[in-house]
């Protein structure tokens, strides 16, 4: 018998990733082992979701930047007018 506790439950069967990159996984029911490969698309569209994740989260960071050199800037401005 197998280990399972590198088994994940899809759907009614119990799975294992082989090959990542083309999700192939190694599944058991009650019939003997057997191949599932997901479509490549599947993947890709997990890394565009992924990707625009990392976009939002970089846009964020940006405005939140560019709000601190604004901070920054009137903090100097601020400074200047009270040098003599």
């Amino acid at each position: 018998m197998t280990d399972n506790s590198s088994f994940h439950e899809m759907g009614r069967v119990m799975c294992t990733p082989i090959l990542s990159v083309t999700e192939t996984y190694l599944c058991k029911s009650i019939y003997p082992f057997y191949l599932v490969t997901y479509p490549f698309s599947a993947r890709i569209s997990k890394w565009v979701d992924q990707f625009s994740k990392w976009v939002d989260q970089f846009s964020k960071w940006v405005d939140q930047f560019s709000k601190w050199v604004d901070q920054f800037s009137k903090w100097v401005d601020q400074n200047n007018k009270n040098i003599p």
